[in-house]
């Protein structure tokens, strides 16, 4: 099911987000980031993203109309780009780890949403065009 390819890799980008931030601490406090750590978090976040971003093209080709594709995709990159400009202001505040952790929520919220939208029926198919019905047959009387 989509819902479980997209809700596996957002979780294990999100697993991966948090051991990378367990590594961050370390390194920060005078210890050594273990390399098995760092390379397994990475090969997570690549098989993760891997499985995103096919998911995400499927079902933007299920829910999201041709003729209005391109108003809708730049209409929700107006938060994204919010998110990101937030973080990025506010990462000498947040960290590293801050900042993956809220990278793991936001996957996690869109995991939720992903899900539920999901849970909403299948869209009902169009019906076929009808023909007008012929004129009824006229009696010739000769």
């Amino acid at each position: 099911s989509m819902c479980g390819m997209l809700g596996v890799s957002s979780m294990a980008i999100a697993v991966s987000a948090q051991v990378m931030s367990k590594v961050d601490r370390l390194g920060t406090t005078g210890g050594s980031a273990p390399l098995h750590m760092l390379a397994m978090s990475f090969f997570v976040f690549e098989m993760a993203v891997g499985l995103y971003f096919p998911s995400i093209g499927t079902l933007r080709s299920k829910y999201v109309p041709d003729a209005h594709k391109g108003s809708i995709m730049n209409v929700f990159r107006i938060p994204l780009n919010l998110i990101v400009i937030t973080t990025f202001l506010s990462i000498k505040r947040l960290g590293v780890s801050g900042a993956l952790a809220l990278a793991s929520v936001v996957l996690a919220l869109a995991c939720v949403a992903q899900c539920g939208l999901l849970m909403l029926p299948p869209p009902t198919p169009p019906a076929p065009p009808t023909r007008p019905a012929p004129p009824p047959a006229e009696d010739k009387q000769e």
